[in-house]
């Protein structure tokens, strides 16, 4: 029989062995978030802003509790977004917003505080959302809804 004694030693060593992978784990994610930041400032710095948005959107995704690296990502991409929007690149600004809401929404918990800023995010999409540029007419001759069949389905024998 096992005393209590050597039961405890046990789980012991298997907490410690537990928190080592942890902190391994956190720390990877810590130099992935780091070095995928330090990438979207290089390509920001050299005018390549479709793989700074990649780089800021990695550096969210790789999320780890107290990350500065996701918090100035997070407000990078927020300010590229607003930027494109006050130059008039709605469709720049719309994937900008897109890309920062599916990053923040991969890495969201329900208790975040960036919930807010979800709402925010959403209400801009839906603002710069391109309308169709093509209505059909419901005058026209041979519209759908005067009952003629533009396309009718063959009849088999």
């Amino acid at each position: 029989m096992v005393d209590l004694r050597t039961l405890l030693l046990r789980a012991g060593i298997g907490a410690a062995i537990f928190g080592i992978f942890f902190l391994i784990l956190a720390a990877g994610f810590r130099v992935k978030a780091g070095r995928a930041l330090a990438d979207a400032r290089a390509a920001e710095a050299r005018g390549d802003t479709d793989a700074a948005v990649a780089g800021y959107d990695l550096a969210i995704r790789h999320h780890y509790p107290f990350s500065g690296a996701g918090r100035e990502a997070r407000d990078r991409l927020l300010a590229m977004a607003e930027e494109y929007e006050k130059r008039g690149q709605p469709d720049a600004a719309r994937q900008t917003y897109q890309t920062l809401l599916s990053a923040l929404c991969a890495v969201e918990s329900g208790l975040s505080a960036n919930r807010a800023l979800i709402e925010r995010l959403e209400a801009k999409v839906a603002a710069l959302l391109p309308l169709p540029s093509h209505r059909p007419d419901p005058t026209a001759p041979g519209n759908p809804a005067d009952g003629l069949i533009q396309n009718p389905t063959p009849q088999l024998p």
